[in-house]
């Protein structure tokens, strides 16, 4: 008959020899992955900080116009008019430009229907936009900068 149960006299703890598995080694891999903290992940990590710190600068560069720190400061055509300051005579308000368009409007075209004209302004920082619209429609379109009219 069998026995089912084995007691401790009967079983050899001290000589028994197990099959074991050797310890696994550290992966390594091409991509440092898997805990080895290869030096990819520190390339890849600093090429996207490198971008975003590119894409930022970029940013401030253009909002700037280019030329923060300089003498012109603050546009970007490199100075001029800067949040609308009158600079080197150029008007500081859209009523002021809104006339200047309107005596260009007239120049250019010998048109002296004033009732049927109307005038929009747009700042850009750099430059102003002057629209002509004649019964709703635009007819002329100026652009104005450190102090010159010119048509876009």
């Amino acid at each position: 008959m069998a026995k089912d149960i084995i007691s401790e006299e009967e079983w050899d703890f001290g000589e028994e020899q197990r099959p074991t598995r050797p310890p696994k080694p550290p992966k390594r891999s091409s991509n440092g992955g898997g805990g080895g903290g290869g030096t990819k992940d520190y390339v890849i990590v600093a090429l996207i900080a490198i971008i975003a710190v590119m894409g930022i600068n970029n940013f401030i560069y253009a909002r700037t116009g280019g030329d923060a720190g300089f003498a012109g400061g603050g546009g970007c055509c490199g100075g001029g008019a800067g949040g609308g300051a009158a600079v080197g005579g150029a008007p500081a308000n859209a009523a002021e430009l809104e006339q200047l368009g309107l005596n260009f409007y007239f120049e250019q075209t010998g048109d002296e229907d004033v009732d049927s004209l109307r005038v929009d302004v747009q700042e850009f920082g750099c430059h102003q936009e002057i629209f002509i619209y004649k019964d709703g429609q635009q007819v002329m379109r100026i652009g104005h900068s450190r102090g010159q009219l010119y048509l876009m």
